[in-house]
């Protein structure tokens, strides 16, 4: 199975509710800082739907 992965910011307070989920439910997920990954923000930027 392929592990989620999670784009955002640190900061962001929209993401944290759903890492805390995640973690939670004991969900693996690769956490995709946004602010050091060109094209994790160039992928956030042009996708339809981003927090």
């Amino acid at each position: 199975m392929n592990k989620l992965k999670l784009y955002g910011k640190p900061d962001s307070p929209e993401v944290l509710p759903i890492k805390d989920f995640l973690e939670r439910s004991q969900m693996s997920y690769e956490w995709i800082d946004i602010s050091n990954d060109n094209l994790g923000r160039y992928l956030v930027t042009y996708s339809c739907f981003y927090l």
